[in-house]
């Protein structure tokens, strides 16, 4: 009894360490990217860009945080949600990729946001970059479900299902308040940066109600 509630308390322990770096990481994100905006480095931008550049960003730190986990399994076991090192060893092949998929979609959603009449990035070039990336993150993405145990498929039509009936009700309510005149309409940018986002809150929620965030 006493050995389960201390392997509990270092489990809480590791989630609250891996929240604060987590935190941190962002906040240093954040501040870089707002910093950014205001010095003009990144062009003129509207609201929908620089929501997108922010969920980009989020990806863009998942991304190196799986990456960083895989190429060095000691020092990512302190903060990804593994039982230790030897997890990440053992599970390198399918973590690797998935860390690479989370950046070829953040440079993707970022060559979006990046494009338009003042942007950075002509709207031809951000198509292209858009299009390889989101083809590369499939690619990816396959590979890592043929290879995944049946309990990770499972998980993963779950995340799905849940993503999809996020994406239903948020974007579905949206338009339909939208179409009956109690809000206004969405831009296509928005459109989406939510559904990366939703995808990314779906899939949580489906680890987070399995448990699978405390290991």
């Amino acid at each position: 009894m006493q050995a389960h509630a201390e392997d509990r308390r270092a489990r809480w322990r590791k989630l609250g360490a891996s929240l604060l770096i987590g935190a941190l990481v962002g906040f240093a994100g954040a501040s870089l990217l707002g910093e950014s905006i205001r010095a003009g480095v990144l062009g003129t931008l509207g609201v929908s860009q620089v929501a997108a550049l922010g969920v980009a960003m989020v990806y863009l730190l998942m991304g190196l945080a799986v990456a960083l986990g895989a190429a060095a399994p000691r020092v990512g076991s302190t903060f990804l949600n593994v039982e230790d090192a030897d997890e990440l060893r053992e599970e390198r092949a399918s973590i690797l990729p998935s860390g690479i998929s989370c950046l070829a979609m953040a440079a993707g959603l970022a060559a979006l946001a990046l494009s338009g009449p003042e942007g950075l990035i002509s709207p031809a070039v951000a198509l292209g970059a858009f299009g390889l990336t989101l083809l590369v993150a499939t690619w990816l993405s396959l590979g890592v479900v043929r290879r995944a145990d049946e309990l990770m498929r499972q998980v993963m039509r779950d995340g799905a299902a849940a993503s999809f009936n996020l994406t239903f009700a948020v974007l579905g309510g949206w338009a339909t308040l939208a179409h009956l005149g109690f809000t206004g309409g969405l831009a296509m940018l928005d459109v989406v940066s939510l559904l990366y986002a939703l995808m990314l809150v779906g899939n949580f929620w489906v680890i987070g109600r399995r448990g699978m965030l405390m290991r």
